[in-house]
């Protein structure tokens, strides 16, 4: 079970700078390439209608939706970002 859900594309460069602060953090995470993936439309309006953000990278943390790139690394910045990975079951901080 992984703690960090990363819905990305491939090709978006806000998607890699999110994966490169969990690859600072030494966190590990799941990333979903929707361009990649069959069912990749599908899914993005899926995430669209629950979380209103039409954009990715579109980032959860045990579950709870923390927001894009401009989020996580408001997150990262005011340290709120670290307290949620340490109090995640799975995550190795």
């Amino acid at each position: 079970h992984k703690t960090v859900q990363i819905f990305s594309k491939s090709y978006c460069p806000y998607c890699t700078r999110a994966k490169d602060i969990f690859d600072d953090l030494d966190v590990d995470y799941k990333a979903l390439e929707l361009n990649d993936h069959p069912e990749g439309p599908s899914i993005q309006q899926a995430l669209q209608e629950l979380t209103s953000q039409k954009t990715v990278p579109n980032i959860f943390v045990n579950q709870k939706h923390i927001g894009g790139y401009d989020a996580l690394k408001s997150a990262l910045d005011s340290g709120k970002l670290q307290t949620i990975l340490k109090n995640s079951p799975s995550a190795k901080l």
